[in-house]
């Protein structure tokens, strides 16, 4: 049983239309966000039965492609599962994200703050 602790807004569960199915939605780029976990560990078994989906709802083009620097074309999580990154599209645009670093922790919060 997985508890809904566990789960968060990157991982959704709805009931299927075939009785006793479930559809899960993870995406194995917010892991950066979070520790792993194994559905596995959980009694949830999906390896050979998930698909990649390449479009991309929730994050415009400009922010997936600043995200996805952090990310190799490739990713996968603790049960071995692998998820192809390359050729996911996004559906809407906005402005490009600014990025800047900061010599300290301090000069970070002040830029924040500012």
């Amino acid at each position: 049983m997985v508890e809904g602790s566990r789960i968060r807004r990157e991982y959704s569960i709805t009931l299927g239309r075939i009785e006793g199915s479930l559809f899960f939605a993870g995406d194995l780029g917010q892991r950066i966000f979070q520790q792993p976990f194994s559905w596995k560990s959980l009694g949830v078994d999906i390896r050979e039965r998930s698909r990649t989906l390449h479009i991309n709802y929730r994050t415009s083009h400009q922010i997936r492609m600043q995200a996805d620097q952090l990310l190799g074309p490739e990713v996968s999580d603790v049960d071995g599962n692998k998820e192809e990154r390359r050729g996911t599209v996004s559906v809407f645009n906005r402005p490009a994200p600014i990025v800047r670093a900061f010599a300290s922790e301090e000069a970070e919060i002040e830029a924040v703050c500012a």
